[in-house]
């Protein structure tokens, strides 16, 4: 009966034929605690707050090369009419035999997370975060939304280790020495999306690098060969200058200019931002782009230090004209 809903859907113009994003009505709606969806007079995003899957290598079922999920409470999507999505969560994940996604590559990966690496080289990430902490709370066209958890350890072994014959890693989880908290509010309102996030340590696994990263949706060159890759910029001062990935200090605002729009994160207070190495490109379904901004949470030059002091920062994410 599938094709003839779908005709009798054509016949009365059905607005479930749009996107609801482009059906001109505004809604908030959560869906089991997994995700949060909304669509405001302005804009549209998506938060993904549910679980992700886990693997160890001793569990003795298939593995695969990539995480199985990249989670901890995150922005998935934010979508304005001119821009499209600005800001968007992206991974390449894995096949049966080969992982896209490489631990190396940390600082590319396009996820709204908190991520960084401590004095003795391991990776630690809210992504791996498999089963936050969620509550939500909506009134109307307003939600609330908190997450909180354990940032995980992430590792790589060569799949040779397993008695393997093939090449390449198996990224699973592990646990650091210590133990560091985090905690993400997002409060989301006609206005745009607000979020505030805090990790807090309690000091015996000394950090040389912690960042919130805000994954920045740039084009796909294939299926848009003709678009403007999505153009950063910092705010210092009363002035807009273009993204690098050198440190900038007291950066009030950060500004994604893309087709005919633009898309602002304003912070609370300046914040010492810079853009990641590199462009991240997937290599697997699309050849879609991004590029992370990425918000020192340490300030540190990567010299290690403990995390004792809870470190939070917070901004207001809305769309903006060009």
């Amino acid at each position: 009966g599938a094709f003839a809903h779908r005709q009798e859907l054509e016949k009365s113009n059905s607005p479930m034929l749009k996107s609801p994003f482009l059906r001109g009505e505004n809604f908030i709606r959560d869906f089991a605690k997994a995700f949060v969806v909304t669509r405001q007079p302005g804009f549209a995003a998506i938060l993904h707050t549910g679980p992700v899957g886990v693997q160890t290598p001793d569990d003795n079922k298939a593995q695969f090369q990539a995480p199985l999920g990249l989670g901890g409470g995150q922005l998935s999507a934010f979508w304005t009419p001119a821009t499209g999505s600005a800001i968007l969560g992206l991974r390449s994940g894995a096949s049966y035999d080969k992982g896209f996604d490489i631990l190396k590559d940390w600082r590319l990966w396009p996820i709204h997370a908190v991520s960084g690496v401590t004095a003795g080289e391991q990776i630690v990430t809210s992504a791996r975060i498999a089963r936050p902490e969620v509550a939500t709370s909506v009134n109307g066209n307003a939600a609330t939304v908190k997450v909180s958890g354990v940032l995980a350890a992430i590792h790589a072994i060569p799949i040779e280790a397993l008695g393997k014959r093939k090449a390449g890693e198996l990224i699973y989880d592990g646990q650091l020495n210590g133990k560091i908290e985090y905690a993400r509010t997002f409060k989301i309102n006609d206005k745009g999306v607000n979020v505030e996030t805090t990790v807090n340590g309690d000091g015996k696994e000394p950090l040389a690098e912690l960042y919130e990263s805000l994954p920045v949706y740039l084009r796909d060159p294939e299926r848009q060969p003709k678009a403007t890759p999505t153009t950063i910029e910092f705010m210092v001062g009363d002035k807009w200058a273009p993204a690098t990935d050198q440190y900038v200090e007291k950066v009030t605002a950060v500004r994604l200019t893309r087709f005919t729009g633009a898309v602002v994160v304003t912070f609370d207070k300046p914040q010492r931002v810079k853009l990641s190495p590199a462009d991240w490109s997937d290599t697997w379904f699309t050849k879609a782009t991004a590029r992370n901004v990425l918000i020192d949470l340490l300030g540190s030059d990567g010299k290690p230090v403990a995390l004792k002091d809870a470190k939070t920062v917070a901004y207001r994410i809305a769309a903006a004209g060009k």
